[in-house]
């Protein structure tokens, strides 16, 4: 028995009918298609053939789809507003927009594929798409957008504080490790990156006792323990130069 498909849904300006943006949105679509491969099926909602409430559809395919491909194309209204749905959803996003887009504030932050509407930017832009898809982790269900980041800042520092406040520093220490570890693991699935600080700040934590599996928490994030002060252990960033 085949295996079933995958489905992209192609958040995307449309046009009417014969249109140059027709044609230009109809030309992108076919470059994500192409991108993806056999194993997916890539539709915009212009191409959706079902009977039935075609706003029902959309917000179905943005909730269900394992990947929405947003083209930021002219900051269509309805484009952003089904991109902050699909956040909202938490399930891999990737954003392309044509080049000299000026793009929202909002999603300035976001890693956007440009591509330039000619037959020279298509096979760059396929290329872009097959690398984003290739790190995905289509297993994992932990949800991941900007929206979901800021949840769970609030839900870690108030962990983090409760944590502190009961006199359980060790635990509160934790929490934040396992913070900077996953915002790590965010960072390297998104391929955000940005030039390291000529010195990184000392931030000090006072550790209890000397717990192996925290010692090496704290080794793989990028930290040192001392034990300089009076003899009291703690913590602070390796410093890097540029």
């Amino acid at each position: 028995m085949a295996e079933a498909k995958k489905t992209c849904f192609i958040i995307t300006p449309i046009g009417d009918e014969g249109s140059e943006t027709r044609r230009h949105i109809d030309s992108v679509c076919a470059v994500v298609s192409d991108a993806l491969g056999q194993d997916w099926i890539a539709k915009p909602a212009h191409r959706i053939d079902e009977p039935g409430l075609i706003t029902e559809q959309v917000y179905r395919l943005l909730y269900e789809s394992e990947l929405v491909v947003a083209n930021l194309t002219g900051i269509n209204p309805n484009v952003m507003y089904e991109l902050a749905f699909r956040y909202a959803v938490g399930r891999p996003v990737i954003i392309i927009a044509q080049q000299g887009t000026k793009l929202p504030f909002d999603v300035q932050g976001d890693r956007v594929i440009p591509y330039t509407n000619d037959l020279a930017g298509a096979a760059p832009l396929k290329a872009a798409l097959q690398d984003s898809v290739s790190n995905i982790d289509f297993e994992d269900a932990t949800p991941r957008s900007p929206i979901h980041t800021l949840l769970a800042s609030y839900r870690f520092e108030q962990q983090a504080l409760n944590a502190a406040k009961n006199g359980k520093e060790k635990e509160a220490l934790q929490v934040i490790l396992q913070k900077f570890e996953s915002l790590e693991q965010y960072m390297k699935s998104s391929k955000r990156t940005a030039p390291p600080p000529k010195t990184s700040p000392k931030t000090v934590f006072i550790l209890e006792d000397d717990d192996e599996s925290l010692k090496e928490a704290i080794d793989r994030m990028g930290w040192t323990t001392l034990r300089d002060i009076n003899g009291i252990p703690f913590l602070e960033r390796k410093t890097t130069q540029k």
